[in-house]
């Protein structure tokens, strides 16, 4: 048992190929990823008790739960948000939200800038710029460089560099992409892994007073899905309530 509950629970739905990963920081993480297709709703609470039975944590061991919270699909990071908020409650533990374009941009390991894109259809488009270095021999560190953004894809696409490589699913659907060099297609799928990377880094972080405590991680109700923007749903129901 881990007395200190240092255990981290991450979760990723954003993607149609979903996982969870179990793990205190001291090893690679337990990861066990979801059947081939969109099964979140129904993957996601068996991964988990799978993790917790393969691995050597029980769910009193944990002392954190992080989601990648988007943008990336509205259902998958719904499902996503909801289970680590009823996990954390029901634990009494904190939550963090973790970024799916931070999530993917830890994939790369080719250094220089690099843009995460993702398609937010109608006409829009998820982005962000990383930069990966080589830190040492065979080993790379990816940083970020700007924050996540909406904007139509002409707009964003004609405001990056020359020349910046592009990952993520957007690199294969938005127009433009093909005037920009193109990384590997296994680094477009966000890595739960790499969900918890992330969050034992700003937990780290978070206990050295070196970085603020975001509202989520003293109250799980503050974790909410990051869209950037309102659903289809939610335009179409404000347009008829304009337009009454």
């Amino acid at each position: 048992m881990n007395a200190l509950k240092q255990a981290i629970l991450a979760i990723e739905t954003s993607h149609k190929q979903g996982s969870v990963a179990l793990g205190d920081g001291t090893s690679a993480p337990f990861v066990v990823p979801f059947s081939p297709g969109l099964v979140h709703a129904r993957e996601l609470q068996p991964r988990i008790d799978e993790a917790v039975a393969n691995s050597p944590f029980e769910r009193t061991d944990l002392g954190l739960i992080a989601v990648s919270a988007g943008p990336g699909s509205y259902t998958g990071v719904r499902i996503g948000v909801a289970t680590a908020k009823a996990l954390a409650w029901g634990l009494g533990v904190p939550t963090l939200a973790v970024s799916t374009l931070g999530v993917i941009a830890r994939n790369v390991t080719q250094p220089g800038d690099f843009a995460v894109v993702l398609d937010a259809r109608r006409d829009a488009c998820y982005g962000a710029l990383f930069r990966c270095a080589e830190t040492e021999p065979g080993t790379t560190t990816v940083t970020r460089l700007t924050e996540d953004s909406l904007a139509a894809p002409d707009e964003y696409l004609g405001q990056l560099p020359a020349g910046t490589p592009l990952v993520g699913e957007g690199r294969l659907t938005l127009p433009g992409v093909d005037q920009f060099p193109l990384l590997a297609p296994e680094w477009d799928v966000p890595q739960s892994a790499h969900v918890h990377a992330l969050a034992q880094a700003q937990w780290t972080a978070i206990r050295d007073n070196t970085t603020p405590e975001p509202p989520e991680f003293r109250d799980p109700h503050e974790l909410v899905p990051t869209y950037l923007r309102a659903s289809q749903a939610e335009e179409m129901a404000d347009a008829r309530k304009k337009g009454s």
